[in-house]
């Protein structure tokens, strides 16, 4: 990457490596943009829009793709949390990190055998599977299920491998896991509680994949250099590092 180029150079052993080599310093800090990250003049607001990675938004904001790193070191969201995600990304790492299915009941299972490790079978669907997560807080029950077959609204689901006299619950509402909720907020968008018992009024439900679009978008509003001044910050950046 031509940014780095400019880094001074050390010795330095990689790995298991014996004999260090020449590399760029990326440990290498200047202040320059510290000091303007205050000025307000020099900046403006952008969305990031849907397939803009750092090398496009800059070519198109600044006639050259070299200036792609400076939306990272003034935008922190950026630098810890990483570039935006596309809606299909988004969607693909939803299915990722939330890929099984959701029981949400109204009856009291908490001291039941409805317990993470414990069989899940869906009395007229037939689907079954392992529950793998539990919140109590909001009557909630995530399943690993088998077979691609999936729970159904209304049907009764049993606990256990087959015992005499299982528990069982019925389903209130059920589908993929990113759909299960999050949290509860009040009109001030404050977190509350409810009871997992009855169903909640009053207050506004928050889903997993409603929270990790919102965080999506989050991310997508930066903070970008003016074209009229953003030579000169490149220019006094790469003259501090050498």
């Amino acid at each position: 990457m031509p940014h780095f180029k400019n880094y001074p150079k050390i010795l330095y052993r990689f790995g298991n490596e014996l004999d260090p080599v020449v590399t760029q310093n990326l440990a290498t800090y200047v202040d320059i943009i510290d000091q303007v990250k205050d000025d307000i003049t020099i900046y403006a607001d952008y969305t990031v829009l849907d397939g803009d990675r750092p090398d496009i938004l800059s070519y198109r904001m600044y006639g050259d793709i070299r200036y792609y790193w400076l939306f990272f070191y003034i935008n922190d969201n950026l630098k810890e949390e990483g570039w935006p995600l596309t809606s299909q990304e988004v969607f693909d790492q939803m299915k990722k990190y939330y890929p099984h299915q959701y029981i949400r009941t109204y009856g009291n299972w908490f001291k039941s055998d409805f317990k993470i490790g414990n069989r899940a079978t869906g009395k007229k669907s037939g689907a079954f599977g392992d529950i793998v997560q539990t919140y109590p807080d909001t009557g909630q029950i995530v399943v690993n299920t088998i077979d691609g077959k999936e729970f159904q609204k209304s049907e009764v689901v049993e606990a256990g491998f087959g015992f005499f006299n299982p528990d069982t619950i019925e389903i209130q509402r059920t589908g993929p896991q990113y759909d299960a909720i999050h949290h509860y907020e009040d009109a001030t968008g404050k977190y509350v509680d409810i009871d997992p018992l009855n169903e909640p009024s009053g207050v506004t439900p928050v889903t997993f994949s409603e929270r990790f679009v919102e965080e999506n978008e989050k991310r997508k509003r930066i903070k970008i250099i003016k074209p009229d001044v953003i030579g000169q910050i490149y220019s006094e950046f790469n003259k501090a590092l050498r």
